[in-house]
């Protein structure tokens, strides 16, 4: 790290601190692991190296030294979802839709790749604002394990994990459940959108159910998550299309 950047800390974990630092190119967050973590270290470095996706933080660049190991990954300026929903008690289907195709499309390609990120609730899902658009990305690989190393831990969140996950049976559907959980907590954020989407909510609530269901087998795929959002969006898109219509507006795409 350049010693005349400007640092800002923002958070700590088990192993590793993590601080804003301020670039020529513009900010990016340093991951700096704690002395005694270099297998946490070169784990999380691998796991990012194998990965590519637009809602999985990018990693942009690691120091490993003798004095010090970091992972430079990009700056997230919108915070975690967990702030976002400190700062906005009341939450829109937008949202939910959004932070559903997005972070279910960021599992599907970790588990394509044998990956389980073990891990995923509100803080570990920040905002990316950027010119266009603005997106929600998967962070924090510090408890992710490939299951082909055989690599296994008891480490979880316990409010967002799956009954397995606590006695060390780690399986792509604990992802599931875990964003089951994260989706029920928006659902639960959303303000009254009136009798006509009372059945679509219903079946949100009834997906965001299975994917908590106790037996990991009982509950769907991650493929099957993602074409439920496709659908349950279609329609809350194509209500809002036609409601804009009724009153004599532009309709605006959403996303």
């Amino acid at each position: 790290m350049d010693s005349n950047a400007r640092v800002r800390f923002l958070d700590a974990g088990a192993e590793a601190r993590v601080y804003r630092v301020e670039t020529p190119a513009g900010p990016q967050a340093a991951k700096e692991f704690a002395p005694g973590s270099a297998r946490a270290f070169h784990r999380e470095l691998s796991l990012l190296s194998r990965v590519r996706h637009p809602h999985i933080v990018e990693l942009l660049g690691f120091e490993d030294t003798p004095d010090a190991r970091r992972l430079y990954l990009e700056f997230c300026a919108g915070g975690s979802l967990r702030a976002y929903l400190e700062r906005r008690p009341v939450a829109g289907l937008e949202t939910l839709f959004e932070v559903w195709q997005q972070i279910a499309s960021a599992l599907a390609e970790l588990h394509r790749h044998g990956i389980v990120h073990c891990d995923v609730k509100p803080g570990n899902i920040l905002l990316r604002r950027n010119t266009r658009a603005e997106e929600w990305v998967l962070s924090d690989f510090g408890l992710a394990i490939d299951l082909r190393s055989g690599t296994r831990h008891r480490f979880c969140t316990e409010a967002y994990a799956a009954p397995e996950a606590k006695c060390g049976e780690r399986s792509p559907a604990e992802d599931v459940f875990a964003l089951g959980a994260v989706l029920d907590e928006l659902r639960r954020r959303v303000d009254d959108p009136g009798a006509s989407l009372a059945p679509l909510l219903g079946r949100v609530d009834r997906f965001t159910l299975a994917m908590r269901a106790t037996a990991p087998a009982e509950r769907p795929s991650i493929d099957i998550v993602l074409e439920r959002c496709d659908e349950a969006r279609g329609e809350f898109l194509a209500f809002r299309y036609t409601n804009f219509e009724s009153d004599g507006a532009v309709p605006i795409a959403i996303g």
